[in-house]
């Protein structure tokens, strides 16, 4: 069995990541041929046996994207539960706690979720700012 703890120095890791990534220098553009987050340690937190990678993502056509990327050593899966609470916690809106253990059981409507089976990786997006420039989200 994995263990997730979401302990006080889980939260400083992702808040200073969350602070770093959110600065527009630190954006994450690949039309200009930017490094993949994956590839700073300044966009990760590892916690037990879960990486995360977080960043602000901009699209010239689509706009701006809160973008994390879940994996587990080992071959294996993270699980559904760790990812929307991973999220959650790296600021994605619009989710519930289950009664504010922290725990997010179920991803919020505006969260595009995809399977990466090459880089075996659960990654959730979700619009912060459009195209025009305009923010969207409650805490966008």
């Amino acid at each position: 069995m994995n263990v997730f703890p979401i302990t006080p120095e889980v939260k400083e890791a992702v808040a200073r990541v969350v602070e770093y990534a959110t600065h527009e220098d630190h954006w994450y553009r690949p039309e200009r041929g930017d490094a993949p987050p994956g590839d700073k340690t300044e966009h990760e937190v590892i916690i037990g046996n879960t990486r995360s990678v977080f960043s602000w993502t901009e699209h010239p056509e689509q706009g701006v994207y809160r973008h994390l990327s879940v994996s587990v050593a080992g071959g294996k899966w993270p699980h559904p539960i760790v990812v929307w609470t991973l999220a959650h916690m790296f600021g994605f809106t619009g989710a519930e706690e289950l009664a504010d253990t922290g725990v997010v059981r179920d991803r919020a409507e505006g969260w595009g979720v995809d399977v990466n089976d090459e880089e075996q990786c659960i990654v959730v997006i979700e619009r912060v700012r459009t195209e025009e420039g305009a923010i969207a989200g409650p805490s966008a």
